[in-house]
């Protein structure tokens, strides 16, 4: 669990918009603009509760490492969902 948590994280990383923070366990904290947002929209082409905001952390995000294939799907996700849009 743990290489595949330091993967995600890695990936995630990648992304712009998200700026990964230390974590244990089998989740990953990242900081997001509009975390309510980003997770509502996550939940909603993944499953609902993928993606969590957590109560005491503001600007949070609570993502789940998974096997590595629902981990890439999620990954694939979030990179759609904060790409800069075209026209913008």
């Amino acid at each position: 669990m743990e290489e595949e948590r330091n993967r995600l994280s890695c990936r995630l990383a990648t992304l712009a918009g998200i700026r990964t923070l230390p974590s244990i366990g089998a989740w990953i904290l990242v900081r997001v603009d509009h975390p309510a947002d980003v997770a509502r929209k996550v939940n909603r082409r993944l499953a609902a509760g993928t993606a969590r905001v957590p109560r005491h952390v503001p600007g949070a995000l609570r993502l789940p490492v998974r096997d590595p294939r629902r981990n890439e799907e999620l990954f694939r996700t979030l990179q759609d969902l904060l790409a800069p849009c075209a026209d913008g």
